[in-house]
């Protein structure tokens, strides 16, 4: 089932500016004084049919909810007793969650928000668990308890390393006890490890447009990785069996956008500036945490 897009929190105000020349109409240019553009472009990378990571019964949006993955789990809920969260709480905290690499790196972390370290002298527990598909807990890896006497603006209270397996699942907690062990508070975090790929497609509405039309583009993610883009895209037109690129007269806000397995991203593009011809629409794809992995994709179209 697909679902709309999520925007990150990282959104920039500034814009990002195509600029075309003033004196050629509606993109008339010649190959001469275009850029070549991308050499190999496809509307598919990967496949359609993909093994998700996460079972399709499960709703996406469980995995950013604490509180509702540890009713799915049976583990303690988080109280804000200690950590911060709905206006309650005294401990910023880090946690890694998300989508990471086999082997990656894990830490959990207090965040005390006072000039001085905070006297704090109670104990916090750490536990990482592999996880089913469909978000059982299958065995418990990790299970380490720490004294922590004072918190700072950074107390690490644990670092370690996940298991050198692809397709997997964890959830990494993390526990606040009182004196006699019980827990206080709790935060915890999912933790998805998927084969290095992307798997992707790139659609328009139509194949033929009129000049003053506009595209509509749908970028849909079939997993098993998350995706990473910006709201720009660039026209290329085919000129004697050779792609280039138009300069357009078009600004971007700089968004990062963050596409999950199973989401889909709709954009309109402007058409209004292109001449009669044969034309492809391309934008730039990342996997998140995989910097390596990242390509054009595209899909052609006919202006009248």
């Amino acid at each position: 089932m697909m679902r709309w897009l999520h925007v990150s929190l990282f959104i920039m105000v500034s814009l990002i500016f195509l600029t075309a020349c003033g004196e050629h109409d509606r993109g008339s240019f010649s190959a001469d004084e275009l850029e070549k553009g991308e050499k190999e472009v496809s509307s598919l990378i990967g496949s359609t049919e993909v093994e998700s990571i996460i079972d399709d019964s499960i709703d996406q949006s469980m995995i950013q909810d604490p509180k509702r993955i540890a009713e799915h789990t049976n583990l303690p809920s988080p109280t804000y007793e200690w950590f911060m969260g709905n206006g309650e709480g005294v401990f910023g905290y880090g946690l890694t969650q998300g989508q990471k690499q086999p082997g990656e790196s894990f830490s959990v972390q207090l965040i005390a928000h006072e000039a001085e370290p905070t006297d704090f002298n109670q104990e916090v527990r750490i536990q990482l668990y592999e996880l089913s598909d469909t978000l059982e807990i299958e065995q418990e890896l990790v299970s380490e308890t720490v004294m922590i006497e004072k918190v700072d603006e950074n107390t690490m209270v644990y670092e370690g390393n996940l298991p050198d397996e692809v397709n997997s699942r964890y959830l990494l907690t993390m526990d606040i006890l009182s004196e006699d062990g019980e827990v206080e508070d709790s935060m915890l975090g999912v933790i998805v490890v998927p084969k290095e790929e992307m798997n992707a497609e790139l659609i328009l509405d139509k194949e033929l447009y009129d000049h003053d039309d506009e595209a509509e583009l749908t970028l849909k993610n079939y997993g098993p990785t998350t995706l990473t883009l910006g709201m720009s895209y660039t026209i290329e037109k085919n000129i004697d069996d050779e792609w280039y690129v138009i300069p357009l007269d078009l600004a971007f806000i700089q968004i990062a956008l963050m596409l999950a397995p199973g989401e889909m991203h709709e954009q309109t593009v402007d058409l209004s500036e292109l001449s009669p011809g044969h034309y492809r629409v391309i934008k730039r794809i990342n996997v998140e945490g995989y910097p390596s992995l990242q390509t054009p994709i595209g899909a052609e179209f006919m202006i009248e």
